[in-house]
């Protein structure tokens, strides 16, 4: 706990976290028995205490996964789209499995939950890097390793839908729509999604050949929400980019100008026999 929360906590804090169905006395007993143990078993530097606060010693070398899956995170998410597959490959590689696993207290499950969705996430990433590369085989077994944690991220579905067309094999793309409408109905109760659909009724009304040569013909990232609205936006985008123009789209950070972009080109991949690249 100590590690992965390194600010200076308060003894009474940590005693009710840890022993809060005792009396107060014995917790704080419990507490000082745990904190000597630490430092006979671990370091005797291994934290840092006074009368009030307990914390973990910031100068005491160690090395902790999770933490350096924290930062590969952060640096990955300040390089935007100059991503390096190796960054993306270690980090990932940093996870071996849920945290703590076989642990049950209260403060470990939305921390487990934190690095499961930071792996996942990760994971995607690195999906969508090997499908700009056209590495569709490799793509397809990064995005089996997400449904492997989570059976129902449609993204990963949407990832192996695509892949799969690309590399001509429409029924297999077919029939992990199938297995994504199944898991979503027998786990979650819900419906796909709306670009899950769409891309299901491109792949059945497009030919085979066509279907396989557009899914080859762009790179665009798989949105992880649902576009609503900015119908003005999206018209105003065709117009200009039918005229073959250069656009630029400006705003405040964080206003969904990178969505918008996806969306749009998404919407116009077949109006552009070179494709739409990303």
């Amino acid at each position: 706990y100590l590690v992965l929360h390194p600010q200076a906590h308060a003894r009474e804090q940590l005693a009710a976290l840890f022993w809060g169905d005792v009396p107060d006395e014995r917790a704080r007993t419990s507490l000082r028995t745990a904190l000597r143990v630490l430092r006979r078993y671990v370091a005797p530097e291994i934290v840092e205490n006074d009368r009030d606060t307990v914390r973990l010693n910031p100068d005491f070398p160690l090395w902790v996964d999770a933490r350096e899956m924290e930062n590969a995170q952060r640096a990955l998410a300040r390089a935007g789209d100059t991503l390096d597959a190796r960054q993306v490959d270690a980090a990932c590689a940093l996870y071996r499995g849920d945290l703590l696993s076989g642990f049950y207290e209260d403060w470990i499950t939305p921390l487990r939950e934190h690095y499961r969705q930071m792996y996942l996430d990760l994971l995607l990433r690195r999906v969508q890097q090997l499908r700009a590369e056209g590495e569709y085989a490799r793509a397809l077994n990064v995005a089996q390793r997400v449904l492997s944690i989570d059976p129902t991220n449609e993204n990963a579905f949407q990832h192996q839908m695509f892949c799969y067309v690309a590399l001509g094999q429409r029924d297999k793309a077919l029939h992990t729509y199938a297995q994504c409408v199944n898991a979503l109905q027998q786990e979650l109760n819900v419906e796909p999604l709306p670009e899950t659909v769409a891309l299901y009724e491109w792949i059945t009304q497009t030919s085979k050949s066509s279907a396989t040569r557009a899914a080859r013909l762009t790179n665009l990232p798989l949105p992880l929400s649902s576009f609503v609205g900015r119908q003005r936006e999206m018209a105003a985008l065709h117009e200009f980019l039918t005229r073959g123009r250069i656009v630029t789209l400006t705003g405040a950070g964080g206003s969904g100008k990178t969505r918008l972009a996806i969306q749009s080109a998404r919407e116009q991949t077949k109006q552009f026999r070179d494709g739409v690249w990303w």
